[in-house]
């Protein structure tokens, strides 16, 4: 005689019919996202590849940046460095490394958006159209 805690029930639910990741579920799931001070081009690099991936999953950027606790404002004045970084690496020798001692991230993020060429600002907006980069605008003007 088998006792009926003993036997093994199997559900199974349709592809179409799977239960789609609710934003709300996917906050409190996550793991630890605490804000970190970021201090140098790698750590932006780093802040905005988490966002940037936080973005694709939630597709709302306002819940991305809460999600990961960063003001709008913070991230839009450091977006050229990542940009650069991802688009034109090969530009970074132009800009020159930064360095703590004789400037602010604010300064190099400005350097940064100037070295961005015609050519370079078409793959970023291209990008920026496929969600494969945040759309940001920039703090900055030429």
């Amino acid at each position: 005689p088998v006792k009926k805690d003993d036997e093994a029930f199997e559900i199974s639910i349709p592809l179409e019919e799977t239960p789609h990741l609710d934003p709300q579920l996917f906050y409190s799931l996550s793991p630890s996202r605490g804000s970190f001070e970021v201090k140098d081009a790698d750590g932006v690099l780093c802040r905005y590849k988490k966002i940037l991936g936080t973005f694709q999953k939630l597709k709302s950027m306002s819940r991305a940046f809460e999600h990961h606790r960063v003001d709008r404002n913070t991230v839009a004045l450091t977006t050229p460095i990542a940009e650069l970084l991802i688009v034109a690496p090969e530009k970074l020798a132009e800009v020159g490394e930064f360095d703590p001692s004789k400037e602010r991230l604010l300064e190099y993020s400005r350097r940064c958006f100037l070295a961005l060429d015609d050519e370079t600002l078409k793959k970023v907006q291209a990008l920026k159209k496929s969600k494969l980069l945040l759309p940001i605008t920039y703090r900055f003007k030429r």
